[in-house]
């Protein structure tokens, strides 16, 4: 045990190879799987098209996660448990951005917080980690619409909250209430 900590805690203080920061700043979150369709942009060029797609998705991630909607949705949310410290699977960021952002039909994007850009951009040498610059790695145009693979950085004052989330012991439960004072905190 106190071997794989030690492991941990090198690898935490290890400069990042491709920025050279001890750790980016910068907080990504990745949606895996965004389906859209829109009839309407399938008469444009298939550039012009997937920009189209782009841009509305970009608007769309950067009205979302605005402070007040955040504060709106753990106010209103019947979610019980807003996430487990120490589990990627179980960020309160996550279970937003699943809860809110709008699918295709059944289809929902598959979400994942990245806390440092150093993280979400690893192996991706032509991004830089320090800019936070959203993009799209992967797009597939289908007769049925367009699946799309998208990289945000979040909004600034998220790293608050993420600083706090990841300052609390493994496997800590994050409840509403508990959620709440993280997000004042980050005011």
């Amino acid at each position: 045990m106190s071997a794989m900590l030690h492991h941990f805690s090198v690898m935490d203080k290890a400069a990042c190879p491709m920025c050279g920061m001890h750790r980016s700043p910068i907080a990504y979150a990745r949606a895996m799987e965004l389906r859209m369709h829109k009839p309407e942009y399938h008469t444009l060029s298939q550039a012009t098209m997937l920009l189209a797609y782009q841009q509305e998705q970009l608007s769309l991630f950067e009205q979302l996660m605005t402070y007040d909607r955040l504060c709106d949705w753990a106010r209103t949310t019947r979610r019980g448990l807003f996430g487990l410290a120490g589990r990627v699977e179980s960020h309160p960021l996550r279970y937003y951005l699943d809860d809110v952002y709008p699918g295709l039909d059944r289809w929902r994007a598959q979400w994942k917080i990245f806390s440092s850009a150093c993280d979400a951009l690893k192996g991706m040498k032509h991004i830089p980690h320090t800019r936070g610059i959203p993009f799209f790695p992967n797009a597939v145009v289908e007769e049925t619409g367009v699946r799309l693979t998208m990289f945000c950085p979040l909004p600034t004052w998220t790293r608050r909250v993420m600083d706090q989330f990841q300052a609390l012991p493994f496997g800590a439960k994050v409840t509403r209430e508990h959620f709440l004072t993280m997000l004042r905190a980050s005011r």
